[in-house]
């Protein structure tokens, strides 16, 4: 199960990356988020503890290409939430897509449980990126 949503933003991808790189200060922009807490550098294999508005997790930074993309993942033994957040240029602006993808035995079971929420959530968090690093 995937799901996906892109927006497009008056920025180059150096400063969105700059945005997301700032793990601390995600609140600020991410509507999703209460708290998030990097440990080490914003690279593969750190972990970050996260408070969203349903609970804490803890996720680790799988994949780190700066200004291009970070993956992180959430797991559990049943499953795994793996988040992608790409940045594409497109003339004066960047493409930015963030997907989510359910992997594991149960990930079917997990996409209903939680797909529609994580839906409303991918988009209204773009919505609030956009804004946040064109103001």
């Amino acid at each position: 199960m995937q799901l996906e949503s892109k927006i497009e933003i008056n920025a180059n991808p150096e400063n969105i990356f700059k945005v997301y790189s700032e793990v601390n200060q995600w609140s600020n922009w991410d509507p999703d988020t209460k708290y998030a807490h990097l440990h080490g550098d914003f690279a593969d294999n750190s972990l970050i503890d996260l408070q969203t508005q349903s609970g804490h997790v803890q996720i680790r930074l799988v994949k780190v290409i700066k200004n291009k993309l970070f993956i992180n993942e959430s797991k559990s033994p049943l499953c795994t939430i793996r988040f992608e957040h790409i940045l594409e240029p497109f003339e004066s602006k960047t493409l930015v897509t963030h997907r989510i993808l359910f992997l594991g035995i149960f990930k079917y079971i997990f996409s209903l449980l939680l797909g529609s929420q994580m839906k409303r959530t991918l988009s209204q968090t773009l919505l609030a990126l956009k804004k946040f690093v064109e103001s």
